[in-house]
């Protein structure tokens, strides 16, 4: 009895497809942030607001806020602020 291959695809097509679906996954960090930060929060107007919480220990973490933008780098602890 003579089987035939499942895929008729060229190997090069596997690859560029394997590629392709390894690519769209996301990359996930583990940065955490205080339970007070929730969805519809209100702050203070014209204050200064400041934003903390964990991380990898250093990993690069950006917050955006009402346009504005800050770069940070949590400590050897993963605590940033």
């Amino acid at each position: 009895m003579e089987t035939k291959p499942v895929a008729t695809l060229p190997v090069n097509t596997h690859l560029i497809m394997l590629v392709a679906a390894l690519t769209a996954l996301p990359a996930f960090a583990d940065v955490r942030l205080p339970k007070i930060f929730t969805d519809n929060m209100m702050l203070q107007r014209d204050l200064p607001v400041r934003v903390w919480g964990w991380a990898d220990a250093g990993e690069q973490v950006s917050a955006t806020l009402s346009g504005k933008s800050a770069t940070t780098q949590a400590d050897s602890n993963g605590q940033w602020s």
